[in-house]
């Protein structure tokens, strides 16, 4: 199949009065400008709901370490989640905040959409938060996953008081207007899974700060787009407070650092003996970077010459750049064919056919034995089902429901046992009026496993089929 290129369709983000928007974010903070906690705030534990007191209808999570004190200055880490599940990561973040003495707060209100409520919610979280407790200024972060790590990375671009972010299973927002082009003040950490649509992208992100002078870190563990867990976070967190210590922002801990360099030492020898030279590699730059004055440190050096000029380090590096490279053009081929479904509002069953084929195809080179190949086919997977489900769902929030209707058409086609594909594709065509294809739709999301029937009673796209004989009868089925 042919797929011309047309030009890529910018949706999900209005920028109308994006700096008026903004300007909340953007105030100086004083360091002596703090007012007691309130009484009622637990210590040492997850609070899932906290009221913003200037704004009622936002509200975070929050985590204060058991041994908080008011009259202490503390560092604090603002967390964004994509489906503004502000207890989920704050709690993942909470061993990290006990140890090393954070205050968190996750935003019950941000998630993915546009760019603009998302940074509203962060600033009534932010102006709360700083309001209510005594927060070091010199060691706020931002930190987030998918959309919720665009929006963490989009805060400290317009709002220079952030010192570093943690960005997990994403980058950089779309638009230029939250990419650094020149070098900024904050720090980066990444942290990405092996199997994560968006593997590829954390890498060039790394290459970008890099080239502009930007300290950053990447992270990569083996599963797929998910928040990472909680000893991941520890350890992204460690390197948070290692290099506010080189910055001078709070005190050096020669044990911590010394611990540090240990733990990281003995990973990049084990990956070295495990012949994983691609990630024994950077890791050992990052050990030369970051621990200069650490005894051993400057053995690195000969260690990476070594492994940088063998044999075997050199046949890895080729095996990567060529995943690598044929991993992106099959993304963009990808990309051509859903712009081309975006464009016309069509899905053809010619165009469905080829889909299906590629799928298949990544299927059984999902199952070949050379990681490189199986992880590569895992990820462009994850990014067609991911796109099928994320272009949908903003084509409905634009009220462009035939286009959504696309989207879910082929996201069912290729994923046939979820129960999410059948069941938004029937409220895309509810939208439309497609009566008896949305009862059908919903039929197969029933028996892939919908028994809610709640969802569907409060559901307002369903509206105009209430009194539909066959509506009725699915709903009777339904717990």
């Amino acid at each position: 199949m042919n797929i011309m290129r047309f030009k890529k369709v910018k949706f999900l983000i209005s920028w109308k009065l994006i700096f008026v928007t903004t300007l909340v974010l953007i105030f100086p903070l004083r360091k002596d400008f703090a007012l007691p906690p309130d009484s009622a705030i637990e210590k040492g534990k997850v609070l899932d709901t906290v009221w913003c007191r200037n704004q009622p209808d936002q509200s975070y999570a929050l985590y204060l370490p058991s041994y908080f004190k008011a009259d202490q200055r503390w560092p604090v880490i603002f967390i964004f989640d994509p489906g503004a599940r502000g207890a989920l990561p704050v709690d993942s973040f909470r061993v990290a905040a006990e140890k090393y003495g954070f205050i968190l707060a996750g935003s019950n209100n941000s998630e993915n959409g546009t760019m603009e409520r998302s940074l509203d919610a962060a600033g009534y979280m932010f102006n709360d938060v700083i309001t209510r407790f005594s927060i070091d200024s010199s060691r706020i972060y931002t930190a987030g996953f998918s959309g919720g790590s665009r929006s963490a990375f989009a805060m400290a671009m317009h709002k220079p008081v952030i010192a570093g972010v943690i960005g997990c299973g994403a980058g950089m927002p779309a638009l230029t207007a939250y990419q650094p082009i020149s070098h900024v003040e904050f720090i980066y950490y990444g942290l990405v899974g092996l199997k994560d649509m968006n593997y590829q992208e954390m890498f060039d992100l790394e290459k970008h700060l890099d080239d502009l002078g930007i300290i950053s870190c990447l992270q990569v563990f083996d599963t797929g787009h998910d928040w990472p867990a909680s000893p991941l976070l520890e350890e992204a967190v460690a390197w948070l407070q290692l290099q506010a210590m080189h910055r001078n922002k709070m005190p050096e801990d020669h044990s911590f650092i010394h611990q540090y360099f240990e733990k990281l030492s003995a990973r990049a020898d084990s990956l070295t003996k495990e012949r994983e030279l691609f990630e024994a590699v950077r890791l050992y730059h990052y050990l030369q970077r970051d621990f200069p004055d650490q005894t051993g440190a400057p053995a690195f050096s000969e260690k990476l010459a070594n492994l940088e000029h063998s044999k075997d380090y050199k046949i890895n590096l080729t095996r990567w750049n060529k995943t690598r490279r044929n991993e992106l053009d099959d993304r963009e081929l990808y990309l051509l064919a859903f712009d081309r479904i975006t464009v016309t509002g069509t899905l053809p069953d010619s165009v469905l056919v080829w889909w299906k084929n590629e799928v298949r195809f990544l299927e059984r080179k999902s199952a070949a034995k050379d990681p490189g190949t199986r992880l590569a086919a895992i990820r462009l997977l994850n990014m067609i089902h991911a796109t099928c489900s994320e272009w949908g769902w903003s084509n409905m929030e634009m009220q462009h429901y035939v286009v959504a209707s696309q989207f879910y058409k082929l996201w069912s086609a290729i994923e046939p046992q979820n129960k999410y594909a059948w069941y938004y594709l029937s409220r895309s065509y509810a939208c439309i009026g497609e009566k008896s294809l949305s009862v059908k739709a919903l039929k197969a999301a029933i028996k892939n496993g919908l028994k809610k029937k709640q969802t569907l009673v409060q559901d307002p796209v369903f509206n105009n089929m209430r009194e539909e004989k066959a509506f009725i009868e699915l709903l009777d089925k339904l717990e």
